[in-house]
């Protein structure tokens, strides 16, 4: 057979142009379609029909497979080839879009089992299993001198993603391998690739492995064959075929982990460990990404046969009517993670006019193409065109609700933030309405929390179903909220901050980072066990969460609980500790233990009763009658204190300090011990542990309604200057002892 492979050039066969294992009689022909290193070169825009031109004189491919859509562009026409057409959905957990668009172009596609389950239950039969990952035998091997075990100084390797929302459920296993660096020599490692992965692969006695969608992932195949033992998943769909628990992998499961590895690594159990690890190796050999390439060709010979001598039945994509077949196609296209496919689109589109759908797009195009050149004059080149496009398209369809939450992202990019967060503002209020964005590309489109849950939404529902629609709406909600409260928050409107973030946390409650949003509004507001309770909870979805960790940690010194404080980061120590570079993180957790250690015990509760007060100190008049009123009440009370506070202004605080004296001494003697000046730096966020600090806030001041907010949130009493005058009121205040420093 002639095959066309597209966008696969990492098999030695393929380079070398030698047969495939097993198919050394088949006559195949193969040719491959790449970027770069390819016998055709891919170029972006490129159509069917040019890539068949680029073909040999007299070549045509009787079988082209096309792999991973969901990252590489099908070229324009496929859907028109005379031959038999394959898509490979590799990552298919990030391509539901991809599928949806563009699956229908290809007369079969294949995935691994459970992409063959949703591929099913989407609608289509057209489905073939393969195992689609292997390991390349001339870069993953046993390298000399670790078949010896005492080489071997890693003791629990992982290397790989750590991407929170596309592995949520790897994350929090990986942070139980890591809390047992306090007894084994671990190491997660990510970015590491080529000699140097090897190089780790081979000091590993066990490489920890957790797939993210059931499948029998490269990492299984390249550890066996770097001669480590394989921990996977007991789960696993796909493990059953290529290894045997006990004999060429371990299986674990989330009751049993922590007990398997103890158990391997063992001294007494080193002979067992090392018989499974060169079962492992021995059968690994077999599947190399050449050995499941020549499977793959196997299958679809089989399916080739009969439908090249039955009469095809025309794609469904065919059958779409021309204006929404090239729109799916350069949906998909701007979807893939290849800018250089970001002009073609714009010529495109350029061609057609200034229809709403087109204009919106190129608008898109050219907000990406500004993520391409940063920090240049071409970069804001690029953003003023994608607004300029987006608000043509919001004149003409005001509806497109997908228009406006890219024009917000775009107007931030170019630092306009007044007009970026009012657009979002009327965005989140038209969601919460019911309106529904159309299902095009948000920018910016590089795998957000926000892109991989769209995508993983669209391989349930269509995007322009009405169930599609409203997922993205709900999805879009919750994202557009956790925004709103970030905005809030640095606007020191911590009440709206935390409002925002709870409705962020309804809508994506495994999202660790909406969870510290809400925790950092709760504690602005002095609500610390709330916050705490949500750093928790942020930590329990997002286990590697630095910011967490550490804003947790500061906020149980705040409060004074310095055993709690302790047992947090002796706990998480060890997860930084056990990944690669991380050594800063390790080193600011040293730092904060070693600052709990030596705080003082709590001192015993005052029997003083203390008022906050933030008078406005450019007016004189204000603070004077202030402090005149507070002395009038407290010559009665004995117990009676004032706590002033202002942020530190340079020379103004010496003026401040010296007229405030000199009121005092006007007062009496004896006043100055009743009136405390706090002149300390605080930013806004802080400002609620001088609250926690006192019992009671006289009202007044500029910034009165900030800090009434901060004293209804700790269910403190505010008194006005009236309520100190006036007897009767005064009487009433109550006097009793304190609790507070």
């Amino acid at each position: 057979m002639r095959i066309l492979l597209g966008f696969s050039n990492t098999v030695p066969e393929l380079i070398q142009k030698r047969p495939l294992p097993g198919r050394e009689k088949a006559g195949d022909e193969i040719l491959c379609l790449h970027r770069e290193g390819g016998d055709i070169c891919y170029t972006p825009g490129m159509t069917w029909q040019q890539v068949l031109d680029a073909c040999p004189k007299g070549w045509h491919p009787d079988i082209y497979i096309h792999r991973s859509p969901e990252y590489h562009p099908i070229p324009a026409g496929l859907e028109q080839a005379d031959c038999f057409t394959v898509g490979v959905f590799g990552d298919w957990n990030l391509g539901g879009y991809a599928i949806r668009s563009v699956a229908e172009v290809f007369d079969w596609l294949v995935a691994d089992l459970g992409g063959c389950q949703v591929l099913r239950d989407m609608g289509f039969s057209n489905v073939e299993h393969a195992l689609l990952w292997g390991y390349n035998p001339e870069q993953h091997r046993l390298l000399p001198g670790y078949e010896n075990d005492a080489q071997r100084d890693i003791e629990v390797l992982f290397i790989g993603s750590f991407h929170p929302y596309i592995h949520p459920r790897r994350f929090r296993m990986l942070a139980r391998v890591a809390r047992l660096s306090t007894r084994y020599r671990i190491l997660l490692a990510s970015g590491v690739y080529g000699e140097a992965y090897t190089q780790l692969m081979n000091r590993a006695k066990i490489v920890f492995n957790h797939s993210v969608r059931g499948e029998c992932n490269m990492r299984a195949y390249e550890a066996a064959a770097c001669g480590a033992l394989l921990f996977n998943e007991a789960d696993n769909l796909e493990i059953g075929l290529v290894f045997r628990d006990g004999e060429e992998c371990v299986l674990y499961t989330e009751d049993n982990l922590e007990e398997r590895l103890a158990f391997y690594l063992a001294p007494e159990n080193t002979e067992e460990r090392l018989r499974i690890a060169a079962a492992a190796h021995a059968r690994v050999q077999h599947h190399t990404d050449s050995h499941h390439l020549a499977q793959l060709l196997g299958k679809l010979e089989s399916i080739y046969e009969p439908w090249r001598l039955a009469n095809p039945k025309p794609r469904p994509f065919r059958h779409r009517p021309a204006w929404q077949r090239q729109l799916r196609l350069l949906i998909h296209w701007l979807r893939t993670p290849m800018p250089d496919v970001l002009p073609c689109v714009q010529q495109s589109l350029a061609k057609e006019g200034s229809h709403p759908t087109h204009l919106f797009l190129r608008g898109f195009a050219a907000a990406e193409l500004a993520l391409q050149t940063p920090n240049s004059q071409a970069n804001v080149g690029h953003l003023l065109e994608a607004k300029q496009l987006l608000g043509r398209q919001l004149t003409q369809n005001p509806r497109d609700l997908a228009a406006l939450y890219c024009l917000s992202r775009v107007e931030r990019a170019l630092g306009q933030e007044e007009s970026a967060w009012q657009h979002l503002q009327v965005l989140h209020a038209r969601l919460q309405a019911g309106e529904r964005p159309m299902a095009w590309p948000l920018f910016p489109h590089h795998y957000e929390p926000l892109d991989v849950r769209l995508e993983w939404l669209w391989l349930k529902h269509s995007p322009e179903s009405p169930e599609g629609l409203e997922v993205t709406r709900q999805t879009l909600l919750g994202h557009t909220a956790a925004q709103l409260s970030t905005y809030h928050f640095e606007r020191a409107e911590f009440s709206l901050a935390a409002r925002y973030a709870q409705e962020a946390v309804a809508h994506s409650p495994e999202n660790g980072w909406m969870h510290t949003l809400l925790a950092r509004a709760q504690r602005a507001l002095g609500n610390w066990q709330e916050a705490l309770s949500a750093y928790n909870k942020a930590l329990e979805c997002h286990p590697f969460l630095f910011e967490a960790v550490e804003e947790a940690a500061k906020l149980l010194m705040d409060v004074g609980h310095k055993e709690e404080t302790i047992a947090l980061l002796s706990e998480r120590h060890p997860l930084f500790e056990a990944a690669s570079g991380t050594e800063v993180l390790c080193d600011k957790l040293r730092s904060l233990l070693q600052k709990t250690r030596q705080m003082p015990p709590q001192s015993a509760p005052s029997e003083l009763f203390y008022f906050l007060a933030i008078p406005s100190w450019s007016q004189e008049p204000d603070w004077k009658s202030l402090v005149n009123a507070f002395w009038q009440f407290a010559r009665h009370h004995e117990r009676a204190r004032l706590l002033l506070w202002f942020n530190p202004n340079g020379n103004f605080d010496k003026a401040v300090v010296a007229a405030l004296r000199c009121h005092l001494q006007q007062l009496a003697p004896e006043a100055s011990s009743k009136v405390l000046l706090i002149s300390q730096p605080l930013a806004p966020e802080e400002r609620w542990k001088l609250v926690r600090s006192v019992k009671a806030l006289l009202r007044g001041g500029q910034e009165a309604p900030f800090w009434e907010e901060l004293a209804r949130a700790a269910n403190l009493p505010i008194y006005s200057l009236e309520d100190l005058r006036e007897a009767e009121v005064a009487a009433n205040i109550p006097m009793e002892k304190s609790s507070c420093p």
